[in-house]
């Protein structure tokens, strides 16, 4: 075997094996899929989310060739499953995407400041399965923060001419993988105001007190319980539990919802000293939690990047999940809990039902724009963030090239040839396992189609889908 040709086996072997996640998750799907009363009722969409994970970045499922012309080196680029539950891979290439989006297209140069809203427990569970009310509970979130930005500015001008602005990613998990909708709002901290000439005038928002963060967290707290009462959801829960809905009950409430443990709290370690403390500076009522400490300076956009990939982050990281012996699973927490707990233990049924919980609903947007970044607002081509000069052009595209994504998220350059340093070329797209099955053989690359049971060969696709616009493959390939 030449040397080339053995790293190449070894950098794909050494990728496959660090997925710990994927392997918890396959040695128990199956047979929880099929013989566990709970899970084997969850919807089809959920069981596709999790099959469609176990096959993410496995060359066995298929892959993409890319040759390079000066050296005649092969590399190999697996598929991704391109989901939105928890796939630590695909979500952060997801957060990259929306940061990028965000800082250097949408978000113009002016101070920007971090409204979180987090809920009491039973608020929680009726987000997380009916997206009706997310989009109820968010308009009220929005509409009563933009009111209080315009009524700073309405003695001095009309307030028709005023218009706020934000954009909010729904984040549904919290630091034990437990279902915890809350609201990550990115306000501009100020308005903007129309005026007879071009460009609308930008009026920069007073420091904000707690006085102030008090009366807004009131009125969204006295709103949003109006809201429940009137459509029925607080009084009226005849309605029969699903399968999916118990799962998302036990997530919210810290419990167990599958196995041995059933109906038992978490099991959390640290040093717990009995005592809990806020020390982020939150307000709380009722329940509610509203944080509004955090404020981006208008040209500070390092920062602000920072901020917008921490607020559209995924559930799971790779390097906080482990096994402790036998079939348990520790999730280390980024950081302590104001209790002291460090991190949480599962048994590998207990982490893949936390996992499934976590699937969003299908359709349900989680990232949303308000006011003047709303897709259909006319005042939002003139205020996004303007090229630097007339020569260099900001170049705005739809979707970001897939080499693009990996080269800013996991520092990997799938255009650049690890021998030589030329130009890589995609010369083939490989889905017949027949073909994939011999081209790793001839590389000596061990990879197998496991975990997702008896899977039959996929039909050929039509010759137009062979074409640059493939949604793997960068654009400018």
């Amino acid at each position: 075997m030449s040397q080339s040709r053995l790293a190449l086996k070894k950098d794909y072997q050494q990728i496959e094996r660090t997925c710990v996640i994927r392997d918890i998750v396959g040695h128990r799907w199956p047979s929880l899929k099929q013989h566990n009363p709970l899970i084997s009722r969850v919807p089809e969409f959920v069981k596709n989310e999790v099959d469609a994970f176990l096959k993410c970045g496995v060359f066995a499922f298929g892959f993409i060739r890319l040759y390079c012309r000066d050296c005649h080196h092969s590399q190999l680029l697996a598929f991704s499953c391109k989901t939105r539950g928890f796939c630590p891979s695909c979500s952060a290439r997801r957060m990259s995407e929306s940061a990028i989006k965000l800082t250097e297209e949408l978000l113009p140069e002016v101070p920007i400041r971090q409204w979180v809203l987090s809920f009491p427990f039973f608020i929680r569970y009726l987000m997380a399965y009916d997206p009706k009310v997310v989009t109820a509970i968010l308009r009220i979130h929005t509409r009563t923060i933009s009111n209080w930005y315009k009524l700073k500015h309405k003695r001095k001008y009309e307030k028709k001419s005023l218009h706020a602005g934000s954009v909010t990613a729904i984040q549904r998990f919290g630091g034990a993988l437990n279902i915890n909708p809350h609201f990550h709002s990115l306000f501009l901290d100020g308005i903007y105001r129309e005026t007879e000439s071009k460009d609308p005038q930008f009026l920069k928002s007073s420091p904000l007190f707690d006085s102030e963060k008090e009366k807004v967290l009131k009125k969204i707290v006295d709103k949003v319980i109006r809201w429940l009462n009137r459509n029925g959801y607080i009084e009226e829960d005849s309605k029969e539990p699903t399968a999916l809905s118990a799962l998302h009950a036990a997530s919210v409430e810290y419990s167990i919802a599958v196995g041995p443990r059933r109906g038992e709290k978490i099991q959390l370690f640290g040093t717990d000293s009995g005592v809990s403390r806020n020390e982020s500076g939150g307000l709380g009522y009722r329940g509610f939690n509203l944080h509004a400490g955090v404020k981006i300076k208008a040209q500070d956009r390092e920062k602000l990047a920072t901020l917008c990939r921490y607020i559209l982050r995924g559930p799971l990281a790779r390097e906080r999940v482990s096994r402790i012996g036998g079939n348990k699973v520790a999730i280390r927490f980024k950081k302590p809990w104001s209790s002291g707990a460090t991190h949480v233990v599962y048994t590998e049924e207990e982490f893949i039902e936390k996992l499934v919980a976590l699937v969003p609903p299908r359709r349900a947007n989680l990232v949303r724009y308000h006011g003047v970044f709303a897709p259909n607002a006319r005042l939002r081509e003139r205020i996004k963030l303007k090229e630097k000069s007339k020569d260099e052009k900001v170049k705005r595209v739809s979707q970001i090239p897939w080499a693009e994504l990996l080269k800013r998220t996991f520092g990997i350059d799938p255009e650049r040839c690890k021998r030589c340093g030329g130009k890589l070329r995609p010369i083939a797209v490989i889905m017949r396992y027949e073909l994939i099955d011999q081209m790793l053989e001839s590389l000596k690359i061990k990879s197998q189609r496991k975990y997702c049971g008896s899977i039959q060969d996929p039909r050929g696709p039509p010759r137009e889908w062979f074409s640059e616009d493939y949604n793997q493959l960068p654009t400018d390939w």
